[in-house]
């Protein structure tokens, strides 16, 4: 992937299509990028970018907890455009707190949410689903930095049961096997859930930018999961501490040694540069650039 000519300053002004960083097949894993980086229809996403991207990651918004999907005409363009693209998918649906909710009717709408989401996306074959798990009532806005802390001990059985119970409902209805689902890192230690994603054979998405805030060791982190992890997210964190911002914004090094490990581990699953705005993008996308070539030893 060569750096394009363009001023990172004015990248934060515009951004012509011819300016957007080539990154296809640019590594060995498909990397991906995220709907929300482009503020577009996935269509037109699709054909002004898809000749420079591997991967699309579909973000999934719950609007008063109702999925915004594509319509099905949408969704078969995508399938026969995607073709000739050689592009791939991914699924990433809003935390829904409803999934382990005491209240079943709760549930059975969170369950009726992600199975429409599952079966309008299915014909795309994306190579996860991705689901960040959290508990409701307090928490429905945000993550806890402790499950056991915000649930009690038991409170905290009962809800993995309940989640549990939640997704093989939506497993049968959408005839998709959990390790389909990946469970994505949030605040809380992963090891809250392990349990549940060992019991059900689910699989991991590791964000390595929120592991970085939360002074997770992202070398374990990857050590103990990457034989099950369908899906890696990449970010920077900015300095007032927001996430999902610019890739320069997260140490170069350790940009450089996860690449170098992955490359090493031969990983056969993608990465998705989870950033929110099409300028970050690309100027992440030539970070990345940068770090492959300089693990490789090019510069």
């Amino acid at each position: 992937m060569s750096e394009p000519g363009f001023d990172k300053a004015d990248c934060k002004v515009a951004l012509s299509f011819a300016d957007f960083p080539n990154a296809k097949t640019s590594f060995p894993f498909p990397l991906a990028v995220d709907t929300r980086s482009f503020n577009m229809p996935l269509l037109d996403l699709m054909k002004d970018y898809g000749h420079k991207i591997d991967s699309i990651q579909i973000h999934v918004p719950h609007h008063y907890g109702v999925p915004v999907l594509p319509s099905e005409e949408e969704v078969s363009e995508a399938k026969n455009l995607a073709k000739n693209l050689a592009l791939s998918f991914l699924v990433h649906v809003e935390p829904d707190p409803r999934l382990g909710h005491t209240d079943q009717k709760e549930r059975d709408a969170a369950v009726k949410a992600l199975t429409t989401t599952i079966l309008r996306l299915k014909t795309l074959v994306p190579g996860a689903y991705t689901l960040e798990l959290v508990p409701h009532d307090s928490w429905s806005n945000s993550s806890p930095s402790s499950l056991t802390d915000a649930l009690s001990e038991q409170g905290l059985v009962e809800w993995k049961k309940r989640i549990a119970d939640s997704l093989t409902q939506v497993s049968e209805g959408s005839e998709v096997p959990f390790p389909a689902f990946c469970i994505e890192t949030g605040s809380y230690p992963i090891n809250e859930i392990i349990d549940l994603i060992n019991d059900n054979l689910l699989s991991f998405c590791l964000d390595i930018g929120t592991l970085f805030r939360n002074q997770a060791n992202i070398s374990e982190h990857i050590e103990l999961f990457i034989h099950r992890t369908k899906l890696f997210h990449l970010h920077g964190m900015s300095p007032n501490g927001e996430l999902h911002s610019n890739l320069e914004h997260f140490p170069f090094d350790h940009t450089v040694g996860f690449l170098g490990t992955l490359t090493s581990a031969h990983y056969l699953g993608s990465v998705c540069v989870e950033v929110r705005f099409l300028q970050d993008l690309a100027a992440s996308l030539l970070q990345m650039d940068k770090a492959y070539r300089t693990m490789r030893g090019y510069i």
